[in-house]
């Protein structure tokens, strides 16, 4: 196994413990973070709700990561990167006083990141009226695909915490979806 095969951190671990040189630190450091610069600037655009917002927390926390990039002991680099994100997030939403919550944000208005059909703007619309705690476990767990581990990981909650906020994000998004559906001319 060669450096250049390696996908994630604990790739990069096991390259290590076997003796292959490493490259630099800023080939490791693409290899088991920037691949996940999609998800860290979805899970920032469902927070904010802002595109400018969302790239220059994504920016702080590409900063963060490689500050302390060396201290990555995690098997899992997305979720401890994502965890970065979300830490920059919510920081940088409560230095500026805005951090707000989804009901006041659907009513802002901004267009999400991939406009398309009607179904997929009434989704966006369901996600953006969910409770923040829920539409940020439904964002990891459906659009980033993170498992309930990861998730845990993300939002410093236990398993437990991540399974039950999903649950009833789920729900709520299922019933505001079939209310829109009985809408629908």
């Amino acid at each position: 196994m060669t450096l250049a095969h390696a996908t994630n951190a604990r790739n990069i671990m096991a390259a290590r413990e076997q003796g292959v040189p490493e490259g630099s630190r800023k080939s490791r450091f693409e290899i088991a973070v920037m691949q996940h610069l999609d998800a860290a600037h979805n899970l920032a655009w469902w927070m904010t709700r802002n595109d400018h917002d969302a790239a220059d927390a994504v920016q702080d926390a590409c900063l963060k990561a490689w500050r302390f990039f060396d201290d990555l002991r995690a098997a899992d680099a997305k979720a401890w990167f994502l965890a970065i994100v979300r830490t920059t997030v919510v920081d940088r939403l409560r230095a500026r006083k805005q951090y707000v919550e989804l009901s006041e944000a659907a009513a802002i208005g901004n267009t999400p990141p991939a406009s398309g059909t009607s179904d997929v703007s009434r989704v966006h619309e369901v996600l953006a009226g969910l409770p923040h705690p829920w539409r940020e476990v439904l964002v990891l767990r459906e659009v980033e695909g993170l498992t309930y581990q990861q998730i845990s990981v993300v939002l410093g909650v236990p398993a437990g915490t991540v399974m039950s906020r999903l649950s009833r994000a789920r729900d709520a998004a299922h019933a505001a979806l079939t209310a829109a559906q009985e809408k629908k001319p």
